[in-house]
C-alpha cells in the first residue's frame, strides 16, 4: 500500500483467487502494525498491544468512575476485565475493536442522568470514531449492535428522549462506517459472514464455539453465568429491576449467547458483563465481609489461574509461537526457492497468512485467512473424505506440490508373509492420500509434510531430498522391514541425519 500509494482492490497474494475482488477493510491496522514493527521489531508490536489494551482499560475505568464505583469495585473490575480479554490478547486488528468498543460503552453510559460526569454532546464523536473503526477492523458492526441494544433498553423503560438521542448516535455511527475506501464493501462482507456463520464455525478454528476444554474460555463462562444470574434476580424484584443497567445487560446476554456459537465474541461479552456485575454489585463490596474475605479470595483465585495458564506457554518463544505455523518448513521452502517457486503448492487455509508474510513476494499462496477463500473450505472438506476424491481435487486444482499437516492419523494394513502368515500394521494416512508413484516426500517435521510431484522437479534434486525410508509415524512397518533386511541401513541413517538437520524438534508446549 505504501509502495503503490493505493488500497488493495483485488487479490495479488495467491495463484488461485484469479485477482478476485477484495475489500481489505483492515488496511489501517496493517499499516499501523507495519510501522510498529519497522520501528521496534517484535518489541514494537508488543508495546503497541500493551498500549491498545491500556487504552481500552482507560475508557472502561472512566465508565466506572462516571458512576462513582468504589476503588474496591474498580479493583474487582480489573480482575474480571483482564480475565475476559485473555483469549483476545493476540496482536491482531481485533484489538482496535476492543479499544473502540470500550470507548463506545463509556460514551453510551455517559449520556445517562445517573452518570456523575456526563458528555453533553457525545454524538459529535460518533461519525469520526466509526469512520476510523471501519478502516481498522470489521468489529465496527458490534458497535452498531451495541447502540441498537441500548435503544431497545430505552424502549423497554419508555425513556423516549434517550431513545431519540440514541437514534442520532446510530445514524452518525452508521454514516461514519461508510467512510472507508470500499464504501459498503465491509458491510457486505460482514453480512456474508453472518449468513455463513454456521458453516464457518464448522471449518475455521477461531470461529468455533466457546468450550469448557479451552482454559482461556473459563472466565467467559463465569462472567456469563454471573450476568445471567443478576438479570434473573433483578427481573424478580421491582426495585432491583429499576436499578439494573439494561443496556449492558442486553449486550452481555446477546453477545454471550453469540459467543456460545462463535468464540471471538467472548471478549466483547466479557466487557459488558464485567460492567454489569460491578455496577450492580458495587454496594456489596463496601461491606467488611466482602472487603476482607470475598474480594481477596477472588484475587487469589485469579492469580492461581494466571500462574497455571502461564506455565503452559513456551517461554523459549517470547514473541511468536511456532506452535500453529510451519516455521521450519517455510525456511526449507525459502532455501529451495529455485525449485519451489516453479510449483503450484497447496497449503492449509490456516497457514496461508504466515507463508505469504514469511516468503513473499516471490511466494504465492494457495489460500489464506481472508474471506475470499471461504468458498474453498467446503470443497476441501469434501475432498479429504477419501483418497480418491483428494487426488481428484489435486488434479482439478493443477497442484504440483502439497504442504500439509503431519497428522497423527493411521489406517490399518495387513502384510502377507511367504509362509502364509499375516500381520497387521497401522500406517500413516499420507501413504494412501499421497501415493508414491506420483508424490515424493521431500521434507517433514513434527508439524508439516511437504510432497512434490515427481514430474515437476529435477531428478538430481529429488534424489537428494526424497525420504524413502525415514518416514514419520511409520515406526512399526519400518522396524519390521529392518528386521527382514528390506531397508538399506546406510540410506536410512543418511535420511535420518538429513531430517534432523533440516527440521527442528517439536518445541515445548
Amino acid at each position: 500500500m505504501l509502495e503503490h500509494r493505493a488500497w488493495p482492490a483485488r487479490d495479488f497474494l495467491s495463484f488461485t483467487a484469479g485477482q478476485a475482488s477484495w475489500a481489505d477493510f483492515e488496511w489501517l491496522s496493517q499499516i499501523l502494525f507495519f510501522f510498529c514493527r519497522s520501528c521496534g521489531g517484535m518489541w514494537g508490536l508488543w508495546l503497541a498491544k500493551a498500549g491498545i489494551l491500556l487504552g481500552a482499560w482507560f475508557f472502561f475505568h472512566k465508565t466506572l468512575k462516571a458512576y462513582g464505583i468504589s476503588y474496591q469495585g474498580r479493583a474487582a473490575a480489573l480482575v474480571l476485565w483482564s480475565a475476559a480479554l485473555l483469549p483476545a490478547s493476540d496482536i491482531r486488528p481485533e484489538l482496535f475493536s476492543i479499544l473502540l468498543f470500550s470507548w463506545l460503552l463509556w460514551e453510551l453510559e455517559s449520556h445517562f442522568p445517573q452518570a456523575q460526569r456526563r458528555n453533553t454532546h457525545p454524538w459529535f464523536w460518533f461519525f469520526p470514531a466509526f469512520a476510523l473503526w471501519s478502516n481498522l477492523h470489521g468489529g465496527f458492526a458490534l458497535g452498531l449492535v451495541l447502540i441498537l441494544l441500548y435503544a431497545v433498553a430505552e424502549v423497554f423503560q419508555r425513556r423516549w428522549d434517550s431513545l431519540r438521542e440514541l437514534g442520532f448516535f446510530f445514524l452518525a455511527a452508521l454514516a461514519g462506517s461508510f467512510f472507508n475506501p470500499y464504501g459498503w464493501g465491509p458491510h457486505l462482507v460482514i453480512l456474508r459472514h453472518w449468513r455463513e456463520r454456521a458453516f464457518l464455525s464448522q471449518h475455521i478454528k477461531e470461529w468455533h464455539p466457546t468450550t469448557f476444554e479451552n482454559p482461556l474460555h473459563w472466565p467467559f463462562w463465569v462472567l456469563l453465568a454471573a450476568a445471567a444470574g443478576l438479570v434473573l434476580h433483578a427481573v424478580s424484584q421491582t426495585e432491583r429491576r429499576r436499578r439494573l443497567p439494561w443496556g449492558p445487560a442486553l449486550a452481555a446476554l446477546y453477545l454471550g449467547l453469540g459467543a456460545l456459537a462463535h468464540a471471538r465474541l467472548a471478549a466483547f461479552s466479557g466487557i459488558a458483563s464485567t460492567f454489569l456485575i460491578v455496577k450492580f454489585g458495587d454496594g456489596m463490596l463496601h461491606s467488611k465481609k466482602w472487603r476482607l474475605k470475598i474480594l481477596p479470595q477472588i484475587f487469589l483465585a485469579y492469580a492461581a489461574f494466571l500462574v497455571w495458564t502461564l506455565t503452559h506457554f513456551s517461554w523459549s518463544e517470547p514473541f511468536f509461537s511456532h506452535r500453529h505455523v510451519p516455521v521450519e518448513a517455510a525456511r526449507f521452502l525459502a532455501r529451495e526457492k529455485p525449485v519451489i517457486e516453479r510449483l503450484r503448492l497447496y497449503n492449509p487455509w490456516e497457514w496461508g497468512g504466515y507463508l505469504g508474510w514469511e516468503l513473499g513476494p516471490w511466494y504465492r499462496v494457495f489460500s489464506d485467512g481472508r474471506y475470499i477463500f471461504h468458498p474453498q473450505l467446503l470443497e476441501q472438506a469434501r475432498a479429504i473424505s477419501n483418497s480418491h476424491t483428494w487426488q481428484e481435487y489435486l488434479k482439478k486444482q493443477g497442484l504440483t506440490g502439497v504442504l500439509t499437516y503431519n497428522l497423527d492419523l493411521r489406517f490399518p494394513t495387513e502384510r502377507a508373509y511367504p509362509g502364509g502368515g499375516r500381520k497387521s500394521f497401522p500406517r500413516p494416512w499420507y501413504l494412501f492420500y499421497m501415493p508414491r508413484e506420483r508424490w515424493a516426500l521431500v521434507y517433514w517435521d513434527w508439524r508439516a509434510l511437504l510432497f512434490v510431484d515427481r514430474e515437476f522437479v529435477p531428478a538430481e534434486w529429488l534424489k537428494a531430498h526424497e525420504y524413502r525410508y525415514w518416514l514419520p509415524k511409520d515406526d512399526a512397518a519400518r522396524n519390521e522391514a529392518l528386521r527382514l533386511g528390506e531397508i538399506p541401513l546406510p540410506l536410512l541413517e543418511a535420511e535420518k541425519r538429513r531430517q534432523q538437520t533440516f527440521a527442528a524438534p517439536r518445541p515445548g508446549l
